[in-house]
């Protein structure tokens, strides 16, 4: 009589939500702080940029000034996301709140970046053929930048262990995703809907799909949309970072029981 195999642990969807809020909770000073930075960042580029769509006149100089500043803004909320994710990984595992945390060091960073750069041409490849391939690939690499925060181990080492614990785990994965875009989707259609409902500026929708007063300029309904979608968009992203991590946490106690089993 043989012995039935002990079916592997599956990535708990509605836990792994649960415990990333829990842990946002716990540190919600940094979180708070990154949110505010995010928001009140990216509503001026969006209310600069989005509403350009001939840059027909536009000058190398203009150009440059208008992308510059976005590029520095990218760096710095990058660099803090990084940061962040090491403290979310702290609040999940219910260690003291540590604000140095956010200073990701360069060694690191250095590591991140390649392997980034690296991870973004594979899945381009991967995907030019066949999108499925693509999506499996990009799943696999979706732990690997977090282990390279947490451990501070090479690109290759990263690589490595990323596919060993997403190893059974992707369509779970991918179903995390697209909770989260579905969360993104429907929450911006709901601004622009209650937000045109409650305008007083006779705004409407555009052949081009841009919001615009009856002169055809860029109405406050539009400016008060993009603000909300700013607001939306930087809760969604720092609660989405408390989630990996608790994905992650749960990936490697989940990892770590199944090696205990197999020695």
């Amino acid at each position: 009589m043989t012995a039935s195999a002990t079916p592997s642990p599956k990535l708990p969807i509605i836990a792994s939500l649960s415990r990333g809020g829990e842990a946002m909770g716990r540190a919600w000073r940094p979180a708070l702080f990154y949110f505010v930075l995010l928001s009140a960042w990216s509503e001026p580029f969006s209310l600069d940029i989005m509403p350009t769509t001939d840059f027909s006149g536009v000058t190398t100089e203009g150009l440059g000034a208008m992308v510059l500043p976005y590029l520095f803004y990218l760096a710095v909320t990058g660099w803090l996301a990084c940061g962040m994710f090491r403290v979310a990984i702290d609040a999940v595992r219910s260690r003291e709140l540590d604000w140095t945390r956010l200073a990701t060091p360069a060694s690191i960073l250095s590591q991140v970046a390649v392997f980034s750069l690296l991870g973004l041409v594979a899945v381009c490849f991967g995907l030019l053929p066949f999108v499925f391939p693509g999506l499996i690939l990009m799943l696999m690499l979706s732990q690997a930048n977090f282990s390279l925060l947490d451990e501070g181990t090479t690109w290759l080492q990263a690589l490595r262990h990323s596919y060993e614990l997403t190893l059974g785990h992707t369509s779970r994965i991918a179903i995390l995703g697209s909770v989260y875009f579905v969360a993104s989707s429907v929450g911006g259609m709901l601004i622009v809907a209650v937000t045109l409902a409650l305008s007083a500026d006779g705004a409407s929708f555009s052949a081009a799909g841009d919001i615009l007063a009856p002169g055809g300029q860029m109405s406050d309904t539009a400016k008060n949309v993009l603000s909300a979608q700013s607001a939306l968009g930087s809760l969604l992203y720092v609660y989405g970072i408390f989630v990996s991590a608790a994905v992650y946490e749960e990936l490697l106690q989940m990892h770590g029981a199944t090696v205990g089993e197999m020695g």
